[in-house]
């Protein structure tokens, strides 16, 4: 997508409301985040991820047969793993999970606006194709519709931000970040990947902002 076209865009939302997810972190202790690490040197990625999430609690800690799943993973552009997620994690977290009965999952994902529309870099990544072998629904959020979520009084630079309608029918996201930098925003992990769900439009206020004027106060800080 070129700049000006991206630039040009309207800002065009169905509803406003006060949506929140935000459940509970099941994994920690004494009041703390759990974090594990599991390593593998012959790619046996669906016993590493299974290692690693059980060592902290396992699945079913956060997730049950009746949830509905969305997995968000990293796909900003057309550039290759590690910039951008790897198929073979991708699907072995889809059989890690439906093994443990977890089955109504979708992957959903929007591209960065340099890369935009968002369905040539799933084609051209090979994940329409993947996801159509092993049956994952895929969801493009280029395009509507959008609501408008309000951020409350602690929102520190914005009242509200534009989310895609369709959050509102899943009932949890598992986040399947690639372990980047960002060059502008300096972090990234899965603090980041849920800038893919947002309305295309708000993204121009979301990098640093200094161009917009807040350069005594980038909204990295």
């Amino acid at each position: 997508m070129r700049q000006e076209d991206f630039l040009a865009m309207k800002r065009e939302v169905e509803e406003e409301n006060e949506w929140r997810y935000r459940p509970e972190n099941v994994y920690t202790r004494d009041g703390k985040a759990l974090v594990s690490i599991v390593s593998t040197s012959d790619r046996q990625l669906k016993q590493a991820i299974k290692q690693a999430v059980d060592m902290i609690g396992g699945v079913r800690e956060a997730l049950n047969p009746e949830n509905r799943v969305l997995l968000k993973a990293n796909f900003n552009s057309d550039d290759p793993y590690p910039a951008s997620s790897d198929l073979g994690f991708i699907g072995a977290v889809v059989e890690l999970l439906r093994e443990e009965g977890i089955t109504n999952l979708t992957l959903g994902e929007r591209a960065g606006w340099p890369w935009m529309p968002t369905a040539h870099v799933l084609e051209e990544m090979g994940v329409f194709k993947f996801a159509e072998e092993i049956d994952l629904p895929v969801i493009d959020f280029d395009s509507g519709p959008w609501m408008d979520v309000k951020l409350g009084p602690k929102a520190k630079w914005w009242s509200k931000v534009g989310y895609h309608q369709s959050l509102k029918e899943f009932d949890k996201v598992v986040f399947l970040p690639c372990m980047k930098h960002h060059f502008l925003a300096r972090f990234t992990l899965s603090l980041k990947l849920i800038v893919g769900v947002t309305l295309p439009v708000d993204l121009q206020y979301m990098h640093a902002d200094y161009i917009l004027g807040k350069t005594d106060e980038p909204m990295d800080m």
